[in-house]
């Protein structure tokens, strides 16, 4: 363990990203590539890191910093609750309901439960207001992250599909819809900021 960095903030960082580096997305789903959570979030971070720019360098103001702690807070709550694949939101009808009913609590509860392991009060709750305002979706930057988190999904399985792996299509059209929409919210939300 390194001197200068405090016990309990070494092993919150080694059980965050030993976890996360384990858990496995689409595990519901025939895949020919695995992608851990980690592997998400960093590309997800890097994705909203150039989205961010971009934006930025076409007029629509957002802070980049934020814009990449929002992506690198967004799926820490997975740490305990592991990925709930798409097909367990979306595909079972009541039982997907009740699931999407209380996820919102599900992470909530969970990610509050993660930071206490961190056991230092006022970063577990600089770092729970990120959560929080990612899981709002009301400012520019949580938007611009989510727009990568459904930008990573729909590479993912674009990637799968390339390799010949079909059974990844709907998540990937779903991904791609989601992407679309969101992109055009952003566009009308800032157009009429401007006007």
């Amino acid at each position: 363990m390194p001197d200068l960095l405090d016990k309990n903030v070494y092993e919150y960082l080694s059980y965050v990203t030993g976890r996360l580096s384990s858990i496995v997305r689409y595990s519901t789903v025939k895949s020919i590539t695995r992608q851990s959570v980690m592997e998400h979030i960093g590309s997800v971070a890097f994705i909203s890191l150039v989205l961010s720019e971009y934006f930025n360098r076409h007029g629509m103001e957002n802070d980049t910093g934020k814009v990449v702690r929002l992506a690198l807070i967004h799926d820490v709550s997975e740490t305990i609750s592991g990925d709930l694949p798409h097909d367990s939101k979306y595909s079972y009808g009541k039982i997907s309901e009740g699931l999407r009913k209380h996820l919102g609590d599900l992470e909530e509860v969970t990610m509050a439960y993660s930071l206490k392991k961190l056991k230092d009060g006022k970063m577990s709750s600089a770092l729970y207001s990120l959560f929080e305002e990612y899981n709002e979706r009301k400012s520019i930057e949580s938007r611009i992250v989510k727009l990568a988190d459904f930008y990573d999904v729909s590479l993912y399985t674009h990637q799968e599909m390339r390799l010949g792996n079909k059974s990844v299509y709907k998540e990937h059209a779903y991904a791609t819809r989601r992407f679309n929409k969101m992109l055009k919210e952003i566009y009308s939300a800032q157009k009429g900021k401007r006007n």
